[in-house]
């Protein structure tokens, strides 16, 4: 196996899969990375998400679900998630509320199943029912443009 090591630059946010210690997630401010094994190997898994034009990528959180989790990444504009069966496959969360401002953190509460997130000037943005990002036939999207 060759071993290909982070090609990504400054990082700007990292998440452990509670689950599964070896994997980690970690964002620059342009691309979204994985490695499965504890950074022996990385993957890009940006994929599609430059068709959004999400300016600058700030944040991670994962969603725990009932088949798979959802990887959240917020960004300069708007939330973002990729099912981790489908990961670089990213679909807009959120509705006409979120405002389009930089998403600076995110917070995902199990017990109340909201996800948080911070947003620079404009306070907190809750998404309710936030594990339904998990079930791709139930996601919650905006229209990219």
């Amino acid at each position: 196996m060759v071993r290909q090591q982070f090609s990504g630059g400054f990082i700007a946010d990292l998440i452990m899969d509670k689950n599964d210690y070896r994997k980690l997630y970690v964002i620059d401010q342009e691309e979204v990375f994985v490695t499965p094994d504890g950074g022996r190997n990385w993957v890009n898994i940006t994929g599609n998400l430059t068709d959004f034009s999400p300016g600058e990528l700030r944040s991670l959180e994962i969603i725990p679900g009932y088949q798979d989790n959802a990887l959240v990444l917020g960004t300069n504009r708007g939330i973002y998630s990729s099912s981790t069966n489908s990961l670089g496959n990213w679909t807009r969360l959120g509705d006409t509320a979120l405002p389009n401002a930089p998403v600076y953190d995110m917070e995902y509460d199990r017990q109340d199943d909201v996800l948080v997130a911070g947003l620079l000037g404009r306070g907190a943005w809750v998404l309710p029912n936030a594990s339904s990002v998990t079930d791709q036939a139930e996601l919650p999207s905006v229209p990219n443009g």
